[in-house]
């Protein structure tokens, strides 16, 4: 935890959404214990407007069910949200609901393990 902190361009973008009054969220399958020492601890408990844990929501991602639980914490419709995540899988599910995906490889690391199975593809509308 003292190694920790968010990269300087992350807070940098955060501010810049606030300052737009543009909602940023966190959405995790993580620990609530975790995640909530680890926003006190960086500060980002000031730059977001939810957050939205597997385990205080009893379902985890990719269950649309916890990308519901964003929106509505939010008071933002799903089309209106776009889901930044690195799992195609885990985190792609947002398209289920109409939110926009965008994957971030630029942390992915190749000794991660990821969820087997298929990306989920978007919905032509």
């Amino acid at each position: 935890m003292n190694k920790t902190k968010p990269d300087s361009d992350v807070i940098g973008a955060f501010k810049f959404l606030r300052g737009k009054e543009i909602k940023v969220a966190l959405l995790t399958n993580e620990r609530v214990d975790r995640i909530e020492a680890f926003i006190r601890k960086t500060g980002l408990v000031n730059l977001l407007d939810g957050v939205v844990i597997s385990e205080q929501v009893g379902v985890e991602k990719p269950n649309p069910a916890i990308f519901a639980e964003v929106s509505e914490k939010l008071g933002v419709k799903c089309g209106e949200i776009v889901m930044f995540g690195d799992n195609e899988i885990a985190d792609g599910a947002a398209k289920r609901l109409g939110m926009k995906f965008v994957l971030v490889t630029a942390y992915k690391n190749s000794e991660w393990q990821w969820e087997k199975g298929l990306p989920i593809q978007p919905i032509d509308k």
